[in-house]
């Protein structure tokens, strides 16, 4: 089991220590008051330190638990497609969605009703033709 910390990624924590380190050094070589006024001194570089600490750990556990649960969410999405092009029916569109998919028997009441409608419509043509 390997250490989460270590795994192989840029530890957060470790960056923002050498952050810090780097401005403190910085700040006692070449005594720049500017840069002082801006952290605060020895108190705001710690103070910067730990902010970042918690922050890039936070981060670190927080991308850690979400690569496992978008893991699981991908391996059951995978798993219900699996099972579903074993049952035949891979791609199914709900039932209220306009446009459907008709098997043969469908397709044939749909000519017959297609084709009594056309045939009443021709019948309403004629009596109207009629009575003109």
């Amino acid at each position: 089991m390997t250490n989460a910390l270590f795994d192989g990624k840029v530890n957060v924590i470790i960056l923002a220590q050498i952050w810090s380190v780097v401005i403190e050094a910085r700040l006692q070589a070449r005594k720049i008051d500017f840069i002082c006024e801006i952290l605060g001194g020895q108190l705001g570089a710690i103070r910067y330190s730990v902010a970042f600490a918690v922050v890039g750990t936070t981060a670190d556990f927080t991308f850690l638990k979400l690569k496992n649960a978008l893991r699981d969410h991908t391996k059951t999405i995978y798993q219900d497609i699996e099972n579903s092009k074993e049952s035949g029916s891979w791609f199914k569109l709900p039932e209220w969605f306009p446009v459907q998919v008709l098997d043969e028997e469908a397709l044939a009441a749909k000519r017959a009703q297609e084709e009594q409608f056309l045939q009443q419509r021709a019948r309403i043509r004629s009596l109207k033709e009629e009575e003109s």
